[in-house]
């Protein structure tokens, strides 16, 4: 993943000069899908078994630390966020993922969490049942402006209209610096109206939907 965020990262620097159009939602679903065989490999869901051919000190560690962070969720709510990773790509994305390919992108974002320490990952639960997710930036630069960025929010449906959704951006909101952007969806517009985000004049390229904008001070 370090490889695959070193790339990343010489894409950013190429769209910034102009040489390329930086396609961020193409690059998250090609994420979510990749497989390096051998490479934090899963041959098994029941039991969990990871096949990792770390071949040096720190591959040993990174893997250590990425099983131990896997460990804080239980079997049962681990396998409840790769169901809700499905229907998120499912709903927002429209892109069908398999079990294997969910639990990849759980990984990666794991991994993406411990080399960004201004990337957060929250997950909403009620007894122990996991209901929704929210991944944010709180230093993003948009359009030259230094601000927080919420980049993934999703809620299950039968879930929905039970402030979730207000309680994870609140959340975030606590962290965040003083201006926060996102994306919202038609379907998602008249959530963030209600909590305070307006919409501005752009449109996201990738995507076409709206950005929108709140002052958290």
């Amino acid at each position: 993943m370090h490889n695959a965020s070193l790339a990343i990262e010489a894409l950013y620097l190429l769209d910034s000069l102009n040489y390329i159009k930086f396609d961020y939602d193409l690059i998250k679903s090609a994420i979510a899908k990749s497989n390096w065989q051998g490479r934090f490999e899963i041959v098994r869901q029941d039991p969990l078994v990871i096949v990792d051919g770390a071949h040096n000190i720190d591959g040993v560690k990174a893997l250590i630390t990425s099983i131990n962070d896997i460990k804080t969720l239980t079997k049962v709510q681990f396998n409840q966020l790769i169901e809700l990773v499905k229907l998120y790509f499912k709903e927002i994305e429209n892109e069908i993922l398999d079990d294997d390919s969910a639990t990849s992108y759980i990984y990666n974002v794991e991994k993406q969490l411990e080399k960004h320490q201004t990337l957060h990952f929250f997950v909403s639960e009620d007894n122990g049942l996991i209901n929704g997710f929210l991944l944010g930036n709180t230093l993003y630069n948009y359009n030259s402006e230094e601000c927080s960025f919420i980049l993934e929010l999703y809620v299950s449906k039968e879930n929905r209209l039970q402030g979730i959704g207000r309680k994870l951006v609140e959340k975030f909101e606590s962290i965040s610096k003083d201006v926060i952007y996102l994306t919202a969806s038609k379907d998602a517009e008249k959530f963030y109206r209600s909590i305070g985000y307006i919409a501005t004049n752009d449109i996201d390229e990738d995507n076409g939907n709206n950005v929108y904008k709140k002052n958290s001070n």
